[in-house]
């Protein structure tokens, strides 16, 4: 009977071995449970970040081009994903529920490099969030706690010089990306 179960699992070893030495691919987590797949930048994004069982959950409607404004936007179950090139040629912009925490990331700015960036968020009860400025570069991240049920909208500028005195933002304010916390 020992001799049985050491052969099995010294086979169950090799057969392990042999499939991790071929490469295999693993596939995207859980996408095929949402009816909308993303695609694109903002897929790719979303995907990375672990599909429908990250923090955004499923898309709820398809990627569209918000009415004046150069970019792509999607809506997911828990937040927002854009695609905001005038701030960069691979520019997201994120929101999501984390927790008690509203959470927005940015990255990357390339081909721009910043000093620092300027966070602002607007609150569905009409209160205001203004980041101070964050550490420059080319991605960032900011969190704020906000109450049950409110909505925040959020945009952020990369910028030179002195602030606020003599900020330089030459790309402007991202598409705006919102989260309504639950």
């Amino acid at each position: 009977m020992t001799t049985k179960i050491r052969r099995t699992v010294a086979a169950t070893g090799i057969a392990a071995a042999a499939l991790l030495s071929v490469g295999v691919t693993a596939q995207p987590a859980a996408a095929g449970t949402c009816a909308i797949q993303p695609y694109g930048l903002i897929g790719d994004y979303w995907r990375a970040l672990g599909g429908a069982d990250s923090w955004f959950g499923c898309a709820t409607v398809e990627e569209y081009t918000p009415a004046n404004m150069t970019g792509r936007k999607q809506r997911f179950e828990h937040g927002q994903i854009a695609w905001s090139p005038k701030q960069g040629e691979r520019m997201i912009v994120a929101a999501f529920q984390k927790n008690n925490q509203a959470v927005f990331r940015w990255g990357p700015t390339d081909p721009f490099h910043y000093e620092y960036f300027q966070v602002s968020g607007e609150l569905s009860n009409g209160g205001t969030v203004l980041g101070t400025p964050m550490p420059g570069g080319t991605s960032g991240r900011y969190a704020v706690n906000v109450a049950k049920g409110l909505k925040i909208t959020f945009w952020v500028h990369g910028c030179d010089q002195k602030f606020p005195a003599r900020k330089l933002c030459r790309q402007g304010w991202t598409l705006p990306v919102s989260v309504t916390m639950t």
